[in-house]
């Protein structure tokens, strides 16, 4: 999927920016707030899962603006609680074909005037709820309790602390739903579309290689979405329906290119090294010729050791930083013991006592859970 994305505003400090528009796609809800700016008919009739509805059709001012954002803010935080972080803020627009010229300057000085909210907020030179502001007069929703305004002042700030320390941007997507949807398929659908499939989305390594875990189901149909020409996965003799049914250590179905490797399920003491070495040349041979791969073992844990190995070997990155951007990219969400770490201290070639490794990993999963 080769897009254009607008990016409106970017924080300088050394954070990792998207490599692609496919990393947008494989972010959870929990990771990202998305703005539709469409009118309440059009959000009611094309879903944007997750969406936080906030019309915008006619020039405001910035104050004006503020307070609609609060209130559709308020709305949001009510109806899907408050996410764990804020990675993107992604905002959908009307197409320069289904709106007027109006609509769309009303709209592109909305974006000017949120990035230049979200950049305030890195220095604290803006405040979604300033302190000492009396949030009834300014929140509506629907409540009178006091206990409740209370408890969607704390989300907004709250919200507001992780927008600052975690967003990588503002993203507008100008081309209209119709883009949207075919870009961003799994946040599309009918009214009353469920949310239940995005957690089990892929998570995305690298621009060509993403790396799965056991919920995601891998049929053609999905796998075409995400552009995936190569899958690394366990050998699944067990599951004649499936799509991984192997035919041999290799296998070409429904033209994607399958290494099924012999692994068993949640066995740490399993030796791996020469499988894992096997896969790491047939993911690195994918890459470099333009392919993206998919490894999906077992569970995460397991995907994610593969995926730090190809890292350290193919790629020739440090550990530590290799094992940054595996923990960033699979949301710290594996489990070490899972990981093979004896056995990887010698695939990826790279000297390092197991207690330095094992300690080094402790550290960095604590920090990034917190």
């Amino acid at each position: 999927l080769m897009l254009v994305d607008v990016l409106i505003y970017q924080p300088t400090k050394p954070i990792m920016s998207f490599a692609s528009y496919m990393q947008l796609i494989n972010l959870p809800i929990v990771d990202q707030l998305v703005i539709d700016l469409r009118s309440p008919y059009d959000y009611s009739i094309s879903t944007a899962l997750t969406a936080c509805s906030l019309p915008v059709l006619t020039v405001l001012s910035h104050d004006e603006w503020h307070h609609q954002l609060l209130q559709a803010l308020s709305a949001h935080v009510e109806y899907w609680g408050l996410p764990d972080k804020f990675k993107a803020i992604i905002v959908l627009q009307y197409g320069a074909e289904t709106s007027t010229p109006d609509v769309q300057h009303a709209q592109q000085s909305f974006l000017v005037w949120l990035s230049q909210a979200i950049q305030a907020m890195q220095t604290d030179a803006f405040a979604l709820v300033p302190m000492g502001v009396d949030v009834q007069a300014d929140v509506q929703t629907g409540h009178a309790d006091e206990q409740h305004l209370d408890h969607i002042t704390r989300s907004l700030r709250d919200m507001q602390s992780k927008l600052k320390h975690s967003c990588k941007g503002v993203l507008a997507l100008p081309e209209g739903y119709a883009a949207f949807q075919a870009r961003m398929p799994y946040f599309t659908g009918p009214p009353g579309t469920g949310t239940e499939h995005l957690t089990a989305l892929p998570s995305c390594l690298h621009e060509q290689v993403f790396i799965g875990s056991r919920p995601f189901k891998a049929d053609s149909g999905p796998l075409a979405a995400l552009g995936i020409t190569h899958v690394v996965t366990h050998d699944r003799v067990h599951e004649p329906e499936s799509v991984f049914a192997p035919k041999g250590q290799v296998a070409l179905v429904d033209d994607i290119v399958y290494l099924h490797c012999q692994l068993r399920d949640s066995d740490p003491s399993e030796n791996i090294t020469a499988t894992f070495r096997t896969a790491v040349a047939f993911i690195n041979e994918a890459v470099q010729a333009g392919g993206v791969v998919l490894i999906q073992l077992y569970g995460r844990s397991q995907s994610a050791a593969l995926g730090l190995a190809w890292l350290t070997v193919a790629m020739e990155c440090p550990l530590s930083t290799a094992l940054d951007v595996v923990l960033e990219a699979t949301r710290y969400k594996v489990d070490p013991t899972l990981m093979y770490l004896p056995q990887l201290v010698e695939v990826v070639a790279q000297p390092m006592p197991l207690d330095a490794l094992m300690d080094m990993f402790s550290t960095k999963l604590a920090i990034g859970s917190a």
